[in-house]
């Protein structure tokens, strides 16, 4: 990801990427909404909102069903500047971050990596939103308890 970053890019604590992730894939969502799914306490989602929302990453909105709640949203501006960085090839990058390997290791592990895309994302129906593929794990948990695991047994 940093070698993906252009200068002028704000720093972002995971936490709020993670929000930004969310929010992208789940636009028109409320603090709750955005709380629930990621894991975090309603007051970080909050606080990075508010952040995210002073560097104009996201915007807010009244929700027009319940004038009480507030719907967050990515700005046009940012999904746009997002599908074009999603386009970009990132095999410069990849060869930067490469550097002290072999040339040919190099290139195996690059013609991998596109073996690995096209076995996983080409041929299947594109996403309905910009594609974010940041791993996250909710605040304060453990790289595995997000996922599902089998019940302990009791004795």
């Amino acid at each position: 990801m940093s070698e993906l970053r252009d200068t002028t890019d704000p720093r972002l604590s995971s936490g709020e990427v993670a929000v930004v992730a969310d929010v992208l894939q789940h636009p028109d969502s409320t603090i709750g909404e955005i709380t629930a799914r990621t894991g975090f306490a309603q007051s970080r989602v909050s606080t990075a909102v508010a952040r995210l929302r002073a560097l104009g990453a996201l915007e807010t909105v009244p929700d027009p069903a319940d004038r009480r709640r507030t719907l967050v949203r990515p700005p046009d501006q940012v999904r746009a500047v997002i599908a074009e960085r999603v386009q970009r090839p990132v095999d410069d990058a990849l060869r930067r971050l490469l550097r002290d390997q072999p040339a040919e290791q190099a290139t195996q592990l690059l013609d991998a990596l596109d073996g690995l895309y096209q076995a996983l994302v080409v041929g299947h129906e594109e996403p309905e939103t910009v594609p974010v593929l940041l791993p996250y794990r909710p605040y304060g948990q453990p790289e595995d308890t997000h996922r599902t695991r089998p019940e302990r047994q009791r004795p």
